[in-house]
């Protein structure tokens, strides 16, 4: 599977970056910043991918606060993050709006950048997981990460991690193929509850490659496979007859 599209993480420094809306009643407290629904500065149309073509958002400062990656997207930061919605389908109805939603925030300290995905869930039965080793992980729900730190359109890197918490990474390169082999030092914790389940991922700057530099631009792609019904979805999504990949990030 991990045939998606990607956007634009914009911000200073690494980057930087919500939203605000009701919740079911009974919904776990990481739920409430993750909701697919809203407006407001925390949840702009332009990080919205069925209302935006190439959604981009700015990645959180943390700046002195602090995120334990332990899955359940409850830390304060997340709660002033920008929020990424609007996945629509990659597989097999290019374009149509996904049988679940799907919402991610991005933020960042001196060390790390850091990744919340919300698999959100009408019925947490449907979510589809295994046990296995690293790299190895199949027939399983996913949430899958790709950034293009130098946004040269053409390398990046990958990591991915299903319900279970098994990891999976890659190197990309020549604007899609991947290097499997390629493994970095990162951490991913994941959680469920009634409301579906949560990744959080933490990858150390000195696990990639990029250019420090004040205002940086990465390209950005999250997409989440959903195994039992064989669906496909991204934050962005482009035409079939559309050629390249992470020169659409």
């Amino acid at each position: 599977m991990d045939h998606c599209q990607t956007s634009v993480i914009r911000g200073a420094w690494a980057m930087m970056a919500l939203i605000a809306v009701f919740l079911p009643s009974g919904s776990h407290a990481s739920f409430r910043a993750f909701t697919p629904e809203g407006d407001g500065p925390t949840q702009p149309a332009t990080a919205n991918g069925r209302l935006t073509e190439v959604p981009s958002l700015p990645a959180y400062p943390l700046a002195g606060q602090s995120i334990t990656v332990d899955g359940k997207l409850d830390d304060a930061a997340w709660q002033d993050a920008v929020t990424g919605s609007g996945f629509r389908v990659w597989d097999p109805d290019r374009g149509a709006a996904p049988s679940e939603e799907t919402v991610f925030k991005v933020a960042y300290d001196s060390d790390a950048i850091y990744f919340a995905v919300a698999c959100l869930e009408k019925d947490p039965s449907n979510i589809t997981s295994n046990l296995a080793r690293r790299d190895r992980f199949s027939d399983s729900d996913l949430v899958s990460v790709y950034i293009d730190p130098y946004f040269d359109r053409n390398t990046g890197y990958n990591f991915k991690v299903n319900p279970e918490g098994v990891k999976v990474d890659a190197y990309m390169y020549n604007d899609g193929d991947r290097d499997e082999n390629w493994n970095a030092v990162w951490d991913t914790e994941t959680y469920r509850d009634e409301s579906g389940w949560y990744a959080e991922i933490r990858v150390p700057f000195s696990s990639i490659r990029y250019r420090p530099e004040d205002d940086m631009t990465w390209g950005l792609q999250v997409y989440r496979y959903m195994h039992g019904r064989g669906e496909d979805t991204a934050w962005t999504v482009w035409d079939r007859e559309k050629k390249g990949f992470i020169s659409r990030f």
